[in-house]
Formats: structure tokens, C-alpha cells, sequence
């Protein structure tokens, strides 16, 4: 085990009094698991495991006090997330959309939408409300200062459009798509703010997508479900004491029996499983929490925790109480759109959930983390992770459009979600301004995946139930 912690994290003093042949099964075992990611080791982090990862509270325990802080990789934070991995794009099973290729041969997700990066006014313009996100570049941090270095870089490459790209410019002209087309807004008060700088490309549509009040209206019914105190995914009111959530959520708290595909029942693992419709959810936020008391039904197959399968149901019905400990009345349930054009490509859309700091993160070819995508998690996020959060984005692709979706209910999209997001509701942005899909998954840098309710009308007998409200039906 001294070799394995020097071959994967670098030479140092080892803990002589660590309790190695009491730990090094399961040690092996998460270094394992991580390694099946195409991940080394040394991209695991206390702050955030998935299922695989996650250590026994003894082993937690025992490496946070370890004297070699190469062990703190093994341990979890009390309170940490439990979440999907991230997925490496080989291992999914579905073709790559296309990238968006630039005069200069670069591909780079949403470039098309950059404007004018000749336009001396759109170039200041860009960096100015760059610089009202980060702070101004003489007192922020290096990384900001990077971040706005490597926009006007990229700037500077498309105006000129010939010579290599640097890892920073290919880093700011991401940053600068992402952060101003693809932004994750705080929900605070019930409301979205339209001003956040964040947004500002998408200002007039937020005006007038929220100007009917029906979005709004939907937040309070979407919640987070933690088990034992672990924030394990999102999920949301979809009937009388009925809460919508994916199935690999479900297989996080909950055992199917007898057998992992077709169960009959499922039996829950933990007393202790609730959803807490809070916008920042905590120990002070009984009002808004109700436990988790049943499952009513799920989607047959099993859930690989480490691959998507597009022909994979990813939906889980769950019974929850309908007054809480607190007294309180369950939020109302959030009405279904039964049109399934709602989500043809083009469409807008605006996922909602609590996205989970990363279990891991990208990797360069040498084995260490990638730091750009880092940064621009940093300027998205900062450590603000498991709150509400809204994100707009465009479906990428309609129902039936991946060659793996072999049963016509999957869309992709392109909002920014993270580990935590599975299970968000995703509401349509035109009228009825209703729900139309459930968040399951994605890729880093291309595409995210739901399920499109309108698809699962009439053929999932879990959401067959009489108080389930399907609306813009014909």
C-alpha cells in the first residue's frame, strides 16, 4: 500500500500507526472504483463521493485523522454529497453530437453564439460584464485574472484567425460561452433575479418567460432528497404525496427485491430519507422537509452507476408524507405538458434542482485535474453547491434523434447541470410554462440527457396515477 499511495500521489512520510490491515481492502477498493472512470486516484476528493466511492464512517474516520494527508482522499466531509460520477464520454452509449468547429479549426461547444469577436464594442462589451462577475482583474484572483486574460486571448486568435491556441484562450472563450449563454442563477425569495450578471445575454428572455408568473409558481414544489443527511439527487411533486425522481437516485437509498431488474417491491435502506423543498436546505429547514415513505414504482432495468444507456428508463415514483413533522402541507403538485413538440430541438427550456459539488472532474492526458474546467466551475458555482439553482439552455436534440434511444423518450439539452441535478424538473419556457422532462444525466463539454414526459403518457404505468395533472393535451 506505500508503493500504491507513492505511485498515485507522489512520495511521502507514510502514518505507521494507520490501521492498514484493517483498511487496505477497502481502500483498493475505492481506488478501484475510481480507476473504472478512467480517474486516478488522486482525483478523488473528501468533499464529494458517488456511490462507488464512499467510504465505510470508520475508514472516514481513521484517514481525516491520518498523519499521511494522502489518505484524506479516501475519507468524506460530514455532509457531503453523494452523487452520480462523472462520466467519461467513452463510456456512454450514445453517439457525440457534433462539435461547433470555428474558422480556426478550434471545437468548441457554442461558438456559433459568440458575436462579433472582431467588434472592438462587443469585445468590450463581453469584458466588461466579465468583469462585473469577477470583480475587477487588478483585485481579483489569479484565477479570475487568467479567466479574463485568456477572453481577450481568444479574442485576439478569432480576430486574426491563424496561430495556436493556448490552453487559456481555449479556456476563456469557453468560459466566456458558458458564463454569459449557459448560466446557473441562484433561487432565492421564490424568484429568479433576472439582473444577475450571470445571465445578462438572457435578461429579455427571462423578462418575459417569468412576466406570466407560472415558473415561479412551479419552484416551491421542486426539492432536494438527501439520505441520512446526504444530498443524493433532486426530485419534485408530481401528485398527491407522489414525488418524481430517477431511478438511480432511488437505487441510492432504496433495495429492489427480489432481483435488480424487474423487482417486485423495493425495501428503503434508511429511516432517514426525505425531500426538503428549501432553497438552501439544512439542519434549520424542517418546515420544508418531508420524509420519504414508500416507493410506488420505478423503471424496470438497473441503473449502471458508471455508463448511460439511453434505452434505460431513469424514473422513480416515490410516496412521501403529505404533512410533515412541522405541521406542513406537502407543496402542490407541478401540472405535466402532455404536448411532446414541447421539446423539439430549439426549444427552451429551464432545468431546476441543486446542483452537487463533483465527485470528480476532468482529467489531462498526465493524470492531473484539469484546472481550467475548475475555474470555470469556481466562477458558476464558488462553493455555493446543493442550493436551488435555475439554468436555461436549448434542446439540443428531439425524442427519437440518438440512435440509442431505442424507445423514443430521451431528449438532450444543453443547460449546466451538475452531479445533484438528477432528478430536476425542466420546465418548458413557452406556454403552458409547464414541466416537460426529467434530468438524468450527461456528458461534460456536450450534452445532457432527460426523459421527456409527454413520451411516457400512456406507457409508464407509475405515472398513470389519477392525481397526476397532464395539461396542454389535445
Amino acid at each position: 500500500m506505500d508503493e500504491f499511495l507513492d505511485d498515485e500521489f507522489g512520495p511521502s512520510a507514510n502514518d505507521p500507526s494507520f490501521d492498514w490491515p484493517r483498511y487496505q481492502a477497502e481502500v483498493a477498493t475505492i481506488a478501484l472504483a475510481q480507476a473504472s472512470l478512467g480517474a486516478p486516484p488522486a482525483t478523488l476528493i473528501a468533499e464529494a463521493k458517488w456511490l462507488a466511492t464512499r467510504p465505510s464512517p470508520a475508514l472516514s474516520t481513521a484517514a481525516r485523522a491520518a498523519k499521511d494527508a494522502r489518505l484524506r482522499s479516501f475519507s468524506e466531509e460530514p455532509g457531503a454529497a453523494a452523487s452520480r460520477p462523472v462520466i467519461p464520454p467513452s463510456r456512454i452509449v450514445v453517439p457525440r453530437r457534433p462539435a461547433i468547429i470555428s474558422r480556426t479549426g478550434i471545437g468548441l461547444e457554442g461558438l456559433g453564439r459568440v458575436v462579433g469577436p472582431a467588434d472592438a464594442k462587443a469585445r468590450k462589451h463581453s469584458l466588461d460584464r466579465l468583469e462585473q462577475i469577477l470583480g475587477p482583474r487588478d483585485t481579483g484572483s489569479s484565477i479570475d485574472r487568467h479567466i479574463l486574460e485568456g477572453v481577450e486571448e481568444a479574442f485576439d486568435r478569432l480576430a486574426g484567425g491563424v496561430g495556436e491556441w493556448s490552453s487559456k484562450a481555449r479556456m476563456g472563450l469557453e468560459a466566456l460561452v458558458r458564463l454569459t449563454d449557459r448560466p446557473a442563477l441562484r433561487i432565492r425569495g421564490g424568484h429568479i433575479d433576472v439582473n444577475d450578471p450571470r445571465g445578462a445575454d438572457w435578461r429579455d428572455r427571462f423578462t418575459l418567460m417569468l412576466g406570466t408568473g407560472v415558473i415561479e409558481s412551479h419552484l416551491g414544489s421542486i426539492g432536494r432528497i438527501d439520505c441520512d443527511g446526504m444530498h443524493v439527487g433532486t426530485g419534485y411533486v408530481i401528485g398527491a404525496g407522489l414525488v418524481l425522481t430517477n431511478r438511480h437516485v432511488l437505487q441510492t437509498f432504496a433495495a429492489p427485491v427480489p432481483r435488480r431488474t424487474g423487482p417486485d417491491r423495493w425495501v428503503l435502506t434508511s429511516d432517514a430519507v426525505t425531500i426538503d423543498f428549501a432553497e438552501r436546505p439544512s439542519s434549520q429547514t424542517a418546515d420544508t422537509r418531508f420524509r420519504i415513505v414508500d416507493v410506488i414504482g420505478a423503471g424496470r432495468d438497473d441503473i449502471d452507476f458508471d455508463r448511460i444507456d439511453l434505452a434505460d428508463l431513469d424514473v422513480a415514483v416515490l410516496g412521501v408524507e403529505t404533512t410533515n413533522a412541522a405541521a406542513k402541507a406537502l407543496p402542490p403538485a407541478l401540472p405535466i405538458d402532455g404536448d411532446p413538440t414541447s421539446v423539439d430541438a430549439g426549444k427552451t427550456v429551464l432545468v431546476v434542482g441543486y446542483p452537487a459539488q463533483p465527485a470528480s472532474l476532468p482529467t489531462r492526458t498526465d493524470g492531473s485535474i484539469d484546472a481550467d474546467v475548475t475555474a470555470r466551475l469556481n466562477v458558476l458555482f464558488g462553493a455555493d453547491y446543493g442550493t436551488k439553482y435555475a439554468a436555461p439552455g436549448d434542446v439540443c436534440a428531439a425524442v427519437g434523434s440518438h440512435q440509442a434511444d431505442t424507445e423514443r423518450r430521451v431528449f438532450s439539452h444543453d443547460a449546466t447541470t451538475l452531479a445533484g441535478n438528477s432528478g430536476s424538473a425542466i420546465i418548458g419556457a413557452l406556454a403552458p410554462q409547464d414541466i416537460v422532462g426529467l434530468h438524468f444525466g450527461g456528458q461534460w463539454l456536450t450534452e445532457n440527457y432527460a426523459h421527456a414526459l409527454a413520451s411516457l403518457r400512456g406507457r409508464a404505468p407509475i405515472l398513470a396515477d389519477a392525481s397526476v395533472q397532464w395539461t396542454n393535451i389535445e
